[in-house]
């Protein structure tokens, strides 16, 4: 009787964990289709330009940030009508020095406990509000294409709300910086194309972000945790307001470059999902029956979805064991229905630049990569209460 009971709860379980990783597997497959049909969106160049504030925090970037306002500095924007706030956190006296020759604006912080959204909303303190129509937030290492100003300025010209713009790889110069920038391009894919093809909300990403000045001012003195731009986009979807994406708006980021920094990135990202699944699933479950909802509703449920490594891993290795133990059950067709509609969705959203040797080379880093992502998934917790910064190094 003990012996049945327990074979009827694995049963039960078998049943629930194939009919998760499927309808996970279904719903990226779904978005990766959707992904190939979005076109660039025509914008009418405009005439009026708005005064840009460019937000770049830099909490102990000395590597990389001076090179990076030089950078912001030469956009191709009226310099009349564009300024550079550099936010000097716990940045090195020579890096003040060698920032305040430049023409940026220089506030220096030294915050006991520092957190981007922290450090954002202390600079804010020193910024007129209206001397700005926009707000743009880059990363310190981020360096964005010429005319990046001129597209911003003439999506929120042509009616954007707030716009999310392409952040690409900037380097790829290890295995594990190839993995990331086609992780990077993946979610370009499914979250930000397929989105809008959908009409749906673009998701955040914590740079190449720009917003009207003041709105963003409002939302960023609400982030309370270390996940400010999840925060702030579960803020804007529950207002339902609409997040563009702007594919040809480029800006180049570095990318991770060894198992250690991918460990503490994804231990991050693990985290802020659990995190936004424990307050926003239910919580958005009713905004399915709103259409002007709808993007809260869908950003809610993909918070239940199993990072895609994780996906791709445990569908392979439960594919495997079913064909040595019941290779012609129904659920060995069922996992390896899984695992291949998860490969389907990896080979549709990855751009054509990435199919070369370089990439297959790179391959030999994903098992590592899926231990780590493993890895991230017990420690996640460590997040918590701790700001998992990644240093970059200029690459």
């Amino acid at each position: 009787m003990l012996k049945d009971i327990i074979i009827l709860k694995l049963d039960v379980l078998q049943i629930l964990l194939i009919i998760y990783f499927l309808i996970a597997a279904i719903y990226y497959w779904v978005f990766a289709v959707a992904g190939n049909f979005y076109k660039n969106k025509t914008l009418q160049k405009s005439t009026k330009f708005n005064k840009i504030a460019i937000l770049i925090p830099a909490y102990r970037e000395d590597n990389v940030i001076v090179n990076t306002t030089l950078k912001a500095l030469n956009l191709n924007y009226p310099a009349t009508f564009f300024d550079v706030f550099i936010i000097a956190d716990h940045l090195q006296s020579e890096t003040i020095h060698q920032l305040k020759q430049t023409t940026a604006h220089i506030i220096e912080l030294y915050l006991e406990k520092s957190s981007k959204a922290k450090a954002i909303n202390e600079a804010m303190k020193f910024i007129e509000d209206d001397k700005y129509t926009i707000c743009l937030i880059l990363d310190a290492d981020n360096h964005a294409e010429s005319d990046f100003l001129l597209k911003i300025n003439d999506a929120f010209e042509s009616g954007s709300q707030i716009i999310q713009t392409h952040r690409t790889a900037k380097n790829l110069n290890t295995n594990f910086a190839v993995l990331d920038a086609i992780s990077e391009e993946i979610n370009n894919h499914l979250f930000r194309k397929a989105h809008r093809v959908f009409g749906l909300p673009a998701t955040l990403i914590g740079s190449g972000m720009a917003f009207p000045y003041l709105l963003f001012k409002k939302l960023i003195s609400n982030a309370k945790t270390s996940f400010e731009d999840k925060e702030i986009e579960f803020m804007i979807l529950k207002k339902g307001l609409m997040i563009d994406y702007l594919n040809d708006a480029i800006v180049f980021d570095e990318k991770i470059q060894n198992s250690s920094a991918f460990s503490r990135q994804r231990i991050r990202w693990v985290y802020s999902q659990i995190y936004f699944f424990s307050q926003y699933f239910f919580k958005s479950l009713p905004a399915f029956v709103n259409r002007k909802f709808k993007g809260l509703a869908i950003r809610g449920f993909s918070t239940a979805l199993p990072p895609r490594i994780i996906l791709l891993t445990f569908s392979f290795i439960l594919s495997l064991i079913y064909l040595i133990i019941e290779p012609f059950s129904t659920y060995f067709y069922l996992w390896i229905i899984t695992f291949l509609t998860s490969v389907l969705t990896i080979l549709i959203s990855i751009p054509k630049k990435f199919y070369k040797l370089k990439t297959i080379k790179s391959l030999i880093s994903l098992p590592l990569a899926a231990i780590m992502m493993i890895k991230a998934i017990i420690l996640s917790k460590k997040a918590k209460n701790d700001f998992m910064h990644t240093k970059h190094t200029g690459a």
